[in-house]
């Protein structure tokens, strides 16, 4: 008994009190009071007021300005709204001019969204001159500094990051780009079109954006210039940001100059698209070296229509493959929803995300081997060496694996007929290998058009489907290491179509569930996500096809050997 006490004791001495929870800071107080008051406009405007007073260079007080519009949505009425509007403008008179801007530009949109027409023009007037650049960043400096101060009294392992300048420039460009179109909008809404139409040029001549291309298009048609409708709707369209009622509203003014048919108009588009634009990777044509080896490597990338941090590598890709010939480098490309949904994506796109564990995009693996890239790309105007950089990258690792013997050979045949393309692979020479061995054999289209909401409009070498059983999401087929292997498979263009097709309403339904199922079954108050896609692109070029095989070393992800065929090119 005495040794048992004995031990027992000894247990209780050793465990150590848990720490007092530490006690909430003012600012997180304030922002515990907020999240409760969006049902009650009149304390949450006192609230942020005070908050923002209190803090001004607090990027979570500030962050608050965001959801004035919905707060006081919950007014009791709109002159409730436009009192409460006009009380936070009054009572953050003293913050510094760049948050005011902030501050006045939500209070702005409220009014706008309330039908107060004439006050959001007032509010947007003030807003186009309340702050210049030098002041913006220099305020963005000092809350940089209070953040990263912040930060380190709560974990003092954090590492203080220096204010990113280039994406502040921009983060003000654009803050200036959606004053003029929120004054464009207010005047358009009180029938002041010329004033509208001036209001939005200001806007497209600071930066070029689907708010300021689609007002200019609607104001010029709407003062009686059909063809500078015409020209706006076009760079609108080109943005790729517009949803089915904005694209049919392109399609009109295109009709309108066309004999009231849209016959051609995605050649018309393709050709505006490429007056301007511009690969900016420079062209390095690979020469055969010395340690040249037998492998032909196989890049399998992983985009989405909308990512903008992908947009190096789309560029660095589009050169490749004019660098490189087919038997120096297999290239697919995989669409995912990266942030947006991409009509290009499907189920065997789907099943190469779930096997490399990819979450978001870009990614990129060559031979099966991920490649890591640090530099940060978010499409500024100052990040051009960024793409540069990343294609350098790319073309190093690209040309080391081509001086790496492959560990098998593969025999490629492919032909169309038709609505159906016949492929025989026969796989030998296996080596250095485990037991779990697949080969894919994947169905590329070699250059597809779609404006994606990053602006590209070319893209190419996209997986339209995988071998397998589209069905059950299954593809590829198991290699015997131990003897030589032959598969012949038939992709049905129609079916791959139709199956395509299915894939937008079945995946909007999967992604819908599996969110609300994160939110515990209920679309929260204030949030409209909608996971349908605005285009639909299952239908391809049947005579602009390749097919790419490639033998996957399922344990290691190794890729031993690729080949591809262009059906487009025989």
């Amino acid at each position: 008994m005495l040794v048992a006490g004995g031990a027992f004791a000894q247990t209780v001495a050793a465990v150590k009190p848990s720490p007092a929870p530490s006690k909430p800071s003012p600012a997180d107080e304030y922002m515990t009071k907020l999240g409760k008051l969006t049902k009650s406009p009149e304390e949450f405007v006192t609230t942020l007021a005070e908050f923002i007073n209190r803090f001004p260079y607090s990027e979570r007080a500030a962050s608050y300005f965001y959801s004035v519009r919905n707060v006081l949505k919950n007014a009791k009425d709109t002159d409730e709204t436009r009192r409460l509007a006009n009380q936070l403008i009054t009572n953050t008179e003293g913050i510094p001019s760049p948050l005011k801007a902030d501050a006045h530009r939500y209070v702005a949109e409220a009014l706008f969204t309330a039908g107060f027409y004439e006050d959001s023009a007032a509010v947007a007037r003030r807003l186009v001159s309340i702050s210049d650049e030098a002041t913006y960043l220099d305020f963005k400096r000092k809350q940089n500094e209070f953040t990263m101060a912040d930060l380190v009294a709560k974990n003092p392992n954090y590492k203080p990051r220096p204010l990113d300048e280039e994406r502040a420039k921009e983060s003000f460009l654009g803050s200036r780009v959606s004053a003029h179109n929120l004054l464009a909008k207010s005047l358009w809404e009180q029938g002041k079109y010329d004033l509208a139409e001036q209001a939005y040029r200001d806007s497209f001549a600071l930066k070029v954006s689907k708010q300021s291309a689609l007002g200019l298009a609607r104001a010029t048609e709407k003062n009686g210039k059909d063809d500078e409708a015409l020209k706006y709707a076009t760079v609108a369209a080109l943005t790729g940001k517009l949803d089915t009622a904005e694209m049919d509203y392109f399609y009109s003014t295109y009709a309108k100059l066309h004999r009231g048919k849209t016959e051609g108009v995605e050649e018309y588009l393709n050709a505006e698209f490429e007056k301007s634009y511009k690969n900016p990777v420079k062209s390095e044509k690979y020469i055969k070296t010395a340690k040249r080896s037998d492998r032909v490597v196989l890049a399998e990338f992983f985009t989405g229509a909308g990512c903008i941090p992908c947009m190096p590598y789309d560029y660095t890709f589009e050169r490749v493959l004019k660098d490189y010939s087919l038997k120096d480098l297999a290239l697919v490309v995989y669409h995912d929803h990266a942030p947006y949904m991409d009509p290009l994506g499907n189920h065997s796109a789907d099943s190469r995300v779930k096997y490399y564990g990819v979450n978001g995009a870009p990614q990129l693996f060559i031979d099966g081997k991920k490649f890591q890239n640090d530099l940060d790309y978010n499409g500024g105007s100052a990040e051009g060496d960024k793409i540069q950089k990343t294609a350098d990258a790319v073309n190093a690792n690209l040309r080391a694996d081509l001086e790496v013997h492959a560990d098998a050979v593969i025999d490629l045949k492919a032909k169309r007929a038709g609505e159906k393309v016949s492929v025989i692979v026969e796989a030998d020479n296996l080596k250095n290998v485990s037991d779990d061995v697949t080969l894919q054999i994947a169905l590329v289209e070699n250059k597809t058009t779609y404006s994606g909401e990053n602006g590209l409009r070319f893209h190419f070498m996209v997986v339209r489907a995988l071998a397998g059983n589209n069905d059950t999401r299954t593809f590829g087929f198991k290699i015997d290491p131990t003897k030589s292997n032959r598969f012949d498979y038939v992709f049905d263009l129609y079916r791959v179509v139709a199956q395509n097709f299915a894939y937008y309403d079945m995946k909007t339904s999967e992604m819908m569930k599996a969110f609300l199922g994160r939110m515990g079954g209920k679309m929260p108050d204030g949030l409209n996500i909608d996971f349908g896609f605005k285009y639909k692109k299952n239908q391809f070029d049947a005579g602009n096809l390749s097919v790419v095989a490639f033998l996957q070393d399922n344990k290691t992800k190794k890729v031993l050997q690729s080949s591809t065929v262009d059906l487009g090119s025989k």
